[in-house]
């Protein structure tokens, strides 16, 4: 993104004082030879009135030895919660077709 004439910075510079988002491990967890480290993807939304956070399991880091596999976490809440939210628009679109169609 580009600076603008006398904006004092750019518009990433701007929004990231509204909204944080970044990647967050945890301490590894060992297991005999094997250290398990979680990942998740932290999201905030600052407002004057407070701040909503958001914190989504991303991967598993498996480590064995010298070896090192991140194991990723399929999350289909967000798939499930946009097919009811289409789901719930398609019945309110047919249902303001069948009122229109009544009068």
């Amino acid at each position: 993104m580009s600076d603008r004439e006398g904006s004092g910075g750019t518009m990433r510079e701007a929004l990231s004082r509204f909204v944080t988002s970044r990647e967050v491990h945890s301490r590894p967890a060992t297991i005999g030879d094997v250290r398990v480290e979680t990942v998740a993807r932290y999201g905030a939304l600052h407002t004057p009135l407070g701040a909503y956070a958001v914190k989504k399991p991303t991967a598993v880091i498996v480590r064995r030895g010298d070896r090192e596999e991140r194991v990723p976490i399929h999350d289909v809440t967000w798939v499930v919660f946009w097919a009811l939210m289409a789901l719930a628009a398609v019945f309110g679109l047919a249902r303001c077709a069948a009122a229109m169609g009544r009068r």
